[in-house]
């Protein structure tokens, strides 16, 4: 099979087994992914499933885990007994646990454990959107946290005005195949 880059860059030809064999990891790992959901999209967004989310009445645990034979867990919140709260699994390769009421606080400390093969692991949720060290301890472990509105202040924002361009890479900015100067960024974007 030709690659359309290789019929519009024939440079790149001598490179073809190399671009070949990363199109087959492409198509392999897009596979994979695509078993557990329906799209790359669905992928992307799945934080809005898996991981902490506050409800009303408490809240929900989702965590992504198919080959493992069980789930838990732990926490300040239990005083980090590893198997005492335990997950159930649902659908895809999926775990879910529902925690009442303020079982869990925004800044809880919180770990996932796994067990495969009788054995017992200890890993941060796939989902954190915090994690943090104990200093004493080194260890690290995920931080509950909720998500809180941004105060919008801009709102007299029209966008009319030209952009404030407040980080540029100089040495990206021709539209040569070369490394910008200074002198030729300076002469030919800047104005």
């Amino acid at each position: 099979m030709m690659y359309r880059i290789l019929k519009k860059h024939p440079e790149l030809r001598p490179y073809e087994a190399d671009i070949k064999l990363r199109m087959e990891r492409y198509s392999r790992k897009k596979k994979q992914l695509l078993q557990s959901c329906g799209s790359l999209k669905e992928f992307a967004n799945a934080h809005k499933y898996y991981g902490f989310h506050r409800l009303p009445e408490g809240w929900v645990y989702r965590e992504w885990a198919p080959a493992a034979d069980r789930l838990y867990l732990t926490g300040d919140f239990n005083g980090w007994n590893w198997t005492a709260t335990p997950m159930t699994r649902i659908d895809r390769g999926g775990w879910e646990l529902f925690l009442p009421g303020d079982t869990l606080q925004k800044g809880s400390r919180v770990m996932t454990i796994v067990e495969k093969d009788g054995n017992l692991t200890q890993h941060i949720p796939l989902y954190a959107r915090r994690a943090t060290q104990d200093w004493k301890t080194q260890s690290w472990c995920c931080e509950v946290w909720e998500d809180e509105p941004y105060p919008w202040t801009d709102a007299e924002f029209s966008g009319d005005e030209p952009p404030y361009i407040y980080e540029v890479h100089i040495g990206m900015s021709s539209e040569e195949e070369k490394i910008s100067t200074y002198r030729e960024f300076a002469d030919n974007i800047l104005p």
